[in-house]
């Protein structure tokens, strides 16, 4: 009798220390000390594999000097060709060993063949990965080969990482390049409705980022739509939290600090906004910078024909309602 009750109560106890040890992890993973949350996102450009080399060390010396927590990663590739399981991981690994740092990793290849040569979306977070969800998008006829349109798999990939102020939910995409604003519109509202599924009855923090493709200039404005799209359903973009979204990378002949491609490796005659990051919910936006743009800053090297859009995240306390920066009238 007395062994049972000592048995029964070791594991009481043992029940009892199993969320401090998941809030121990979480507390030292990311963000310790700091209470805000660094996030990059960055499309890798995944040619680059056969490119000149060295940009993934570049890439890894920014995310270690910055600390960054979470990075969102476009055209990651992986496979038998590119001579790893992903960019993504070889990323990892570099972190690992030249900066003693550790970052768990999700990759949803969307594109090509498994084993041999993939491409899609990856998260790297310091914080422990609770969590993933990939969904699928509407596909596009936007590969061209040999005088015809081949369809590209494209989709969304979402976590919930395990922060030290509470859950986050974390989700990135490539929409489509090569199509109309309407097909583009479609993949959009696909991953908007699978956030708002996914995200129905929490009130915790939602980072969304990626390459979408979405120009505000583009034609005449036409795809204006979509970002309001996106702020109707309540995010907010880290670039335009006290200024109006118009007023970035507003003249494609003269970039600014906000465009996105055209000011990397190589430069275009005409620059844009393309990459974004968006927040929801207790959680505010405490700065935010572009880089890898040596077009606008020489001192920057490109590690893609994309830069990358920064941003520190300010977490709240248990997610307690923390005040909002202002939100600029964008004007859309």
């Amino acid at each position: 009798m007395r062994s049972r009750l000592l048995v029964l109560l070791v594991l009481f106890v043992l029940s009892q220390l199993v969320p401090t040890a998941v809030a121990a992890r979480a507390r030292t993973a990311c963000a310790e000390g700091r209470g805000d949350l660094q996030v990059i996102t960055l499309n890798l450009q995944f040619t680059r594999v056969w490119g000149r080399g060295g940009e993934l060390d570049t890439l890894a010396e920014y995310v270690a000097g910055s600390e960054v927590d979470v990075l969102l990663l476009q055209e990651v590739s992986g496979g038998l060709l590119t001579g790893t399981s992903s960019t993504a991981d070889r990323l990892r690994r570099i972190l690992g060993e030249r900066y003693g740092l550790t970052y768990e990793l999700v990759y949803a290849p969307a594109s090509g063949v498994r084993g041999l040569f993939t491409v899609g979306n990856a998260i790297l977070s310091r914080c422990p990965i609770v969590t993933r969800r990939v969904r699928e998008l509407p596909q596009v006829a936007e590969l061209r080969v040999a005088g015809a349109k081949w369809r590209i798999h494209r989709n969304l990939l979402g976590v919930e990482i395990a922060t030290h102020r509470g859950p986050v939910a974390v989700y990135t995409t490539h929409l489509c390049a090569d199509c109309s604003a309407a097909q583009r519109a479609d993949q959009l509202e696909d991953a908007l409705s699978f956030i708002a599924a996914r995200e129905a009855g929490r009130d915790r923090p939602v980072v969304f980022g990626g390459d979408l493709n979405l120009d505000l200039f583009r034609d005449g404005g036409s795809e204006r739509r979509l970002y309001r799209r996106i702020r109707a359903s309540g995010f907010r973009d880290v670039a335009a939290v006290d200024r109006p979204a118009e007023s970035l990378c507003a003249e494609a002949a003269s970039p600014d600090a906000e465009c996105t491609v055209g000011v990397a490796d190589p430069y275009r005659p005409r620059s844009r906004r393309i990459d974004y990051l968006f927040t929801r919910g207790p959680i505010g936006v405490a700065g935010h910078r572009v880089a890898f743009n040596p077009r606008i800053d020489p001192r920057m090297k490109a590690v893609s024909n994309h830069a990358a859009v920064a941003a520190r995240l300010r977490l709240a306390s248990g997610h307690e309602r923390i005040a909002r920066a202002p939100v600029g009238a964008s004007g859309l």
